[in-house]
């Protein structure tokens, strides 16, 4: 029987995890520790359906959870202003499951949020401090043998536990990352927008917060050559942008386009968005630039077995600490590893950490890999081929036989945020 855990990291699959264990073994100890009282990151996660499968085979009790996620769904709300009507849907959890749509968004707050309070009702105990080094944790809760890391993609755990050269890492895709906050609640741009810029984009747009304000990310798909010449742009230390500024000098012109550059792109944009997305951005607010090479990184173990004061502990990895995948897959991927290691952690194997490491693991990555590929291979079919094609015929005699099609698809899709 499964005592006590201790979970590292507060944030929404730290919470998942433990419910999930909580679910599985009722009569478990769960203590969660977060440094921040509140958490702060406010933008939209994009769910499968199916990764709250687990979920959903939970007891009847545990419909007012499926309840509140379905009536915090925010796609339909960013999309088109409107909102799922909640009484229209049977009051039970599979009800709810079945009615969600293939991908969820839902803002992080509102999430973590919704799991937090589940984890009160389950008795899940959650403490505000932060955890500076495994082997206070493991000092503080001499009697757990079970301790999980989900601190993030910038483990403190996992460095300490596995070591510095834990991670494999691949770069997909260099992109630049414009963010900027607006006033009100603007919507999706659901117009074809391959007849009017030269990069492909996905966007990002938050819920409007009790300020009235939004947050919105506009990710633009560029060449290695304009990463390389845009200068030095971290989420930390990002660059300011403004009409003058010096880095546009430095990008490449398209010649498949026209010669459009990265600033003729971003500033049609802003206007697109304004013209068909309602959207008035907040002019005290500096619009911000970072650089985000696209990358997939998987930790080499997912388990390992420490000794610690003549006792052995094991520690597992989940979420952003194990595994961190592009092309909105990472919170999907700490889902479903968080199911699968409650589920692990309630079986009668003797050497769980083995399990996890030697079939768990590889069995997630493949698949994550496989899906991180297909999209990967969209993309660059839609960047290198059908994009320039819908660009050239938009331009010829055939315009309103392509444009009015693909604008009229578009428009009625009833989620999408890529263009």
């Amino acid at each position: 029987m499964l005592g006590e855990v201790v979970i590292i990291g507060g944030g929404p699959i730290g919470c998942w995890t433990a419910l999930q264990i909580k679910m599985r073994n009722p009569k478990a100890r769960i203590t969660v520790y977060e440094r921040k009282a509140r958490y702060e990151r406010d933008h939209v996660l994009s769910i499968k359906k199916a990764s709250f499968l687990q979920w959903s085979k939970g007891g009847e009790h545990n419909t007012e959870f499926m309840r509140a996620i379905f009536g915090a769904q925010a796609i339909l709300q960013i999309a088109d202003g409107k909102s799922p009507n909640i009484d229209d849907i049977p009051n039970n959890r599979l009800a709810y499951w079945r009615h969600l749509p293939r991908i969820l968004d839902i803002r992080t707050i509102d999430f973590e949020r919704i799991l937090k309070a589940e984890c009160l009702r389950q008795g899940i105990t959650h403490i505000n401090a932060e955890v500076k080094s495994p082997d206070d944790i493991m000092a503080a809760h001499p009697a757990c043998d079970t301790f999980i890391a989900a601190d993030g993609a910038h483990s403190k755990m996992r460095t300490a536990i596995f070591g510095k050269d834990s991670l494999t890492t691949r770069d997909i895709y260099p992109s630049f990352d414009f963010n900027w906050v607006a006033v009100g609640q603007p919507t999706l741009l659901r117009i074809n927008t391959f007849d009017k810029l030269g990069r492909p984009y996905a966007e990002n747009i938050g819920m409007m917060g009790d300020n009235g304000k939004t947050h919105v990310n506009e990710r633009l798909i560029a060449s290695w050559a304009e990463y390389a010449a845009m200068p030095k742009a971290t989420f930390k230390e990002p660059l300011i942008v403004t009409p003058d500024a010096p880095f546009w000098d430095a990008m490449p012109k398209s010649r498949r386009y026209n010669g459009r550059t990265l600033k003729d792109d971003f500033y049609d944009l802003v206007r697109l968005r304004a013209q068909h997305a309602g959207e008035v951005i907040d002019e005290t607010q500096p619009i911000k630039l970072s650089k985000v090479p696209l990358s997939q990184y998987c930790a080499k173990r997912f388990a390992k077995q420490v000794n610690h004061n003549g006792k052995t502990r094991t520690w597992y990895l989940v979420g952003d600490a194990a595994m961190g995948m592009p092309f909105y897959r990472s919170v999907n991927s700490g889902l479903i590893l968080g199911a699968q290691l409650g589920y692990l952690l309630s079986t009668r194997f003797e050497n769980k950490a083995a399990i996890y490491n030697h079939f768990t693991r590889p069995f997630r990555i493949a698949r994550e890999f496989i899906n991180i590929r297909r999209t990967e291979y969209k993309i660059l079919m839609y960047k290198e081929v059908w994009r320039p094609l819908m660009h050239r015929l938009a331009k010829g005699p055939l315009a309103p036989l392509v444009k009015w099609p693909t604008d009229w698809a578009v428009k009625h899709l009833k989620y999408g945020k890529c263009s």
